[in-house]
């Protein structure tokens, strides 16, 4: 089993993981100790004592920005009072430090009087139909802190409302009070620099930034950190108050990564879901696609079985009507299994079991690399690292992975900590742009003689992503070199449900597409994939929450708990347990694992599809790069690109830099029309400097 941590990252990581320097303020009377370089309004706190604020947030840099936080400093640890209270939110504390908050400080409690007053002079009254009402920082500090009349006899101002920001984000600008948390959580956190503060004095308001064409992927957090309610979604805008929600704490479903979430129902419909704790530095922050991508879970719901008849209709039937009829399709054939990629591990332990009770084939693969080598790469690796330990590193080398795209919630930790990052690929994406990252230029295929001019040491850590499976030899390359240079290794599967297959007999998905005679489905989010399935005769019964691509070819359909109507565990690709709870207690709708468990009583055990198709990687070479005006092709799926989970989301993404192809410079002139058609999609080409001659990078998806 290759080892996945050096002796030297483990060394650094302990070291990282010691203990700070200890410095011993006073707050209000209470002797506080924290680790140095804690901020003030940390340090309350810690110590139990509230301060209002509103530019303040723990993932974001002091700005100083509202003055909400003020407190009054008799004494700054060297027998000297500040004259003028303070921002808490931007001076760190002390040794001996006296901080007096507005609890115990008249003068700070007239202060932070003052500025809410201030604040609240163009703030309209918008708390009855407000989104944020009932939730807002701003109302809940008016009570405490502010006035019970306005002093302010002229008219406030007023803006058109709301207006499209950047996304799925609305704007009502007269809501807006400067706390520039939106503005810094993109320069800072995302990197996209697409939204900016325009004007001054009263006529500030947030703005898209004209110059740039930038869109961003985590534009949703700026509504859950806007403390006013001038951000909003389109797609929650008006649809519930806070108080009417029941909110349940579980996990994303749509990377490897399963970020910690927030869900909210209203009478069963999930209505929105927001960014969970705990979560690691910079914050409490998540993707557009985890926190838009619940829609599906509401709409076309499989609510009874279905069967398709000798006309080809698939009509309703009963749950023993369809489970006999499955099992009459399944018994004696040839059956392949194919688990569903984003389920829980208890499920995944189910559709293990169920192939090897009726004696099937299993993979849980997108046939693009369901290869041998991929899952003997797998299989031989030890503990997964955790981000600690990753962080911990000199620097990450990238190798089949691009993670923006294909791990966001990495991504940010990523970038926030600093790391050297090497993107072993065609070109610099978007994303890897954002890290800093150096290019080893590397064409579809060419990836592990890029790697030999990569210096690596013992403290680097390796990333790969499934997509290094298509290059038939890389994974084993990767794995020896590890080897070689006592590096670490780290891998990112596609789907989260990938851990929970770890140690399973895989049979090669492309195997049991073409020789299985009947084909047991679990849930498919990839419509092309999907699409691919059930093109020959084969019997297939399908395990959904909804109507997919898949489910125009299903013989039957067998309706399952989706992931909001599970209780259960992920792992994430860090090798820890995430929570996947229930949303809606009074919901009972059947997990996989018990229909797999019914179902599996009833069919006759079959033959085994063969797998010459996976037997070794010298087989596992149907992967030729495509190429396309005598360039080679790379390609990987973009975030927020069209699919399953996003099918009836408000998202609109306006990121002008997405859902392009790209080329070097000097291949642009390939392209006279200014696009390029491949697999039935139209891309517009545009020349990308950082891009390796001869290759043309397409995104996987559905074109413009």
């Amino acid at each position: 089993m290759t080892s996945t941590i050096s002796p030297e990252l483990a060394r650094r990581a302990a070291e990282k993981a010691q203990a700070p320097e200890m410095v011993t303020c006073t707050i209000d009377g209470v002797e506080v100790t924290v680790a140095k370089g804690t901020l003030i309004i940390r340090a309350a706190e810690e110590a139990g004592i509230s301060i209002p604020r509103f530019c303040d947030h723990t993932g974001l840099k002091p700005a100083g920005a509202c003055r909400q936080c003020l407190v009054e400093i008799p004494d700054m640890g060297n027998g000297r009072a500040m004259p003028k209270p303070q921002a808490s939110c931007s001076m760190t504390v002390m040794p001996g430090m006296v901080v007096n908050t507005q609890h115990t400080s008249e003068k700070a409690e007239r202060s932070q009087r003052g500025v809410m007053e201030l604040l609240l002079i163009n703030h309209p009254l918008d708390c009855p139909v407000c989104d944020k009402g009932g939730e807002c920082p701003l109302q809940n500090q008016a009570m405490e802190v502010g006035g019970g009349a306005s002093r302010y006899d002229f008219a406030k101002r007023e803006f058109p409302k709301p207006i499209a920001l950047v996304s799925n984000v609305l704007l009502d600008r007269e809501r807006c009070i400067s706390c520039t948390r939106c503005t810094r959580f993109q320069a800072e956190i995302a990197g996209d620099r697409c939204i900016v503060m325009a004007e001054r004095g009263a006529r500030q308001q947030v703005s898209a930034e004209n110059t740039s064409d930038a869109g961003s992927y985590f534009m949703g957090n700026t509504v859950q950190i806007c403390p006013v309610g001038a951000l909003t979604s389109a797609d929650y805008r008006f649809q519930a108050r806070p108080f009417d929600l029941v909110s349940t704490e579980t996990s994303c479903e749509h990377c490897a990564s399963a970020c910690p979430l927030r869900v909210d129902h209203r009478h069963g419909t999930i209505t929105r879901r927001l960014a969970g704790e705990p979560a690691p530095a910079p914050g409490a922050f998540i993707c557009d696609r985890g926190r838009y991508g619940y829609k599906y879970l509401n709409e076309q719901r499989v609510t009874t079985p279905l069967v398709r008849t000798d006309d080809g209709e698939l009509v309703a039937a009963s749950w023993t009507e369809a489970l006999a009829a499955a099992a009459a399709g399944l018994s004696g054939r040839r059956v392949g299994v194919i688990g569903a990629e984003s389920t829980t591990v208890e499920n995944s332990a189910a559709f293990v079991a169920f192939a090897e009770q009726i004696g099937a084939g299993f993979d849980y693969r997108h046939d693009r690399i369901a290869t041998r080598e991929h899952a003997d790469f797998v299989a031989s690796l030890g503990t997964p690292l955790t981000l600690d330990e990753i962080l911990a590193a000199d620097q990450v080398v990238l190798v089949g992975l691009d993670p923006e795209d294909e791990a966001p919630g990495f991504f940010l930790r990523l970038r926030h900590s600093g790391i050297p990052v090497v993107a072993v690929t065609s070109h610099l994406s978007i994303g890897t742009k954002k890290l800093n990252a150096s290019l080893v230029p590397a064409a579809p295929g060419q990836e592990a003689a890029a790697l030999d001019e990569v210096d690596i040491t013992e403290a680097t850590v390796i990333v790969v992503g499934d997509r290094a499976a298509e290059t038939p030899g890389l994974l084993t390359a990767i794995r020896d070199l590890v080897a070689a240079r006592g590096c670490s290794l780290a891998w990112v599967p596609a789907t989260v449900g990938a851990m929970g297959y770890r140690g399973a007999a895989l049979a090669g998905t492309r195997s049991l597409l073409a020789d299985a005679e009947a084909l047991v489905l679990g849930y498919v989010d990839d419509r092309r994939y999907a699409q691919s399935i059930g093109g020959g005769e084969q019997f297939i019964v399908q395990l959904t929450p909804t109507m997919t691509p898949a489910s125009d070819a299903a013989d039957v359909i067998l309706p399952v708990a989706s992931v909001a109507e599970n209780d259960g565990h992920f792992v994430d690709w860090f090798g820890s347990a995430k929570p996947v709870n229930k949303v809606n207690e009074d919901r009972t709708i059947i997990s996989e694992a018990r229909v797999l468990a019914h179902l599996g009583r009833q069919v006759t055990p079959g033959t085994r599809p063969a797998s010459e198709a996976s037997a070794d990687a010298a087989d596992a070479r149907y992967y030729e790069p495509l190429s396309v005006e005598g360039l080679i092709v790379d390609s990987w799926r973009e975030l927020m690109s069209p699919s399953e989970a996003l099918k009836f989301t408000q998202y609109v993404g306006s990121d002008a830099r997405r859902g392009v192809a790209k080329v070097a410079p000097d291949d642009l002139r390939r392209f006279p029309e200014g696009t390029v058609t491949l697999a039935g999609c139209t891309y517009p080409v545009i020349a990308e400097e950082t891009m390796a001659p001869g290759v043309i990078w397409v995104p996987r998806g559905e074109g413009r």
